[in-house]
């Protein structure tokens, strides 16, 4: 089994025109591509037709490397992270510090689909503390691009 990173990211495109992408503002979008660039999946084998995503839950973007290499600023990206979690984008599986290398990792789940009917699951981005979501939350391993 191969563990790839292609050089495409493949949408649903349920997700491109549900009403929770088209409402979103700022660099939110591009945010969320960057982060499903970072997606590493399994090739489909004969008993599972479908791509597996290896890495979700475990997906790394650093304020400085959205600054440095995106030019995106720590309060756009952070409003980005924010509207990505309350839309149902992304999950937060562990808030870092920020110091000895205390990273952010972030999960692709799909309560977009269920975005403002009531069923749907309100999440928000807490604030001025550690965040850590339980592991089975957020390691959604069927999430389709």
């Amino acid at each position: 089994m191969s563990d790839r990173r292609s050089a495409y990211i493949g949408l649903e495109r349920a997700l491109f025109q549900s009403r929770a992408w088209l409402s979103l503002s700022g660099v939110a979008p591009q945010v969320y591509l960057l982060l499903a660039g970072r997606v590493r999946k399994e090739k489909p084998t004969r008993h599972a037709k479908q791509w597996r995503v290896l890495n979700n839950g475990k997906l790394e973007f650093t304020y400085l490397e959205a600054e440095h290499k995106y030019g995106i600023s720590s309060p756009r990206f952070t409003r980005a992270i924010s509207q990505l979690v309350e839309h149902g984008f992304i999950d937060i599986n562990h808030s870092g510090g920020g110091l000895g290398r205390d990273r952010s990792l972030y999960a692709l789940v799909e309560r977009w689909r269920q975005w403002g009917a009531p069923e749907f699951k309100t999440m928000e981005r807490p604030k001025g503390r550690r965040w850590t979501l339980p592991k089975t939350d957020s390691t959604n391993e069927n999430v389709v691009l």
